[in-house]
């Protein structure tokens, strides 16, 4: 079912380069990272990840209905979601992909919190 999924949003993305919608791709992009992350088991699916893909994906809707009402797209500053989502994207590259310091984590050198967001890591860069 994750598959499905991503390739919607796969293909909300690819379609927005197309048409010229930049949020609306910015939002997809950074969505389509995380589940993508998830679909290939790099990622551990946790209530907080399941919070930022919902989070992505009601962005998504939302702008797609504006979209259908207006025609053009709406203005909007998604860079927290995006960071966010950029933020368990690096994440799935180190801690056994849970966000937390595990021995498989190669470059755990500094245990970091981001408390904002409430999701902690290694540090690594992805």
């Amino acid at each position: 079912h994750i598959g499905n999924i991503f390739r919607l949003v796969h293909t909300i993305k690819g379609t927005c380069g197309f048409l010229g919608l930049p949020r609306l791709e910015a939002v997809a992009h950074a969505g389509e990272n995380v589940l993508g992350k998830i679909r290939d088991k790099e990622l551990t699916v946790t209530a907080d990840v399941v919070t930022i893909i919902l989070e992505a994906m009601d962005v998504i809707k939302d702008i797609l209905a504006t979209i259908e009402e207006t025609e053009e797209e709406p203005a909007g500053n998604d860079a927290d979601l995006i960071e966010r989502c950029r933020l368990w994207d690096r994440i799935s590259s180190c801690c056994g992909g849970t966000g937390r310091r595990t021995r498989e984590c190669s470059r755990g050198k500094r245990f970091r919190r981001r408390t904002r967001s409430g999701i902690s890591g290694c540090g690594r860069p992805g």
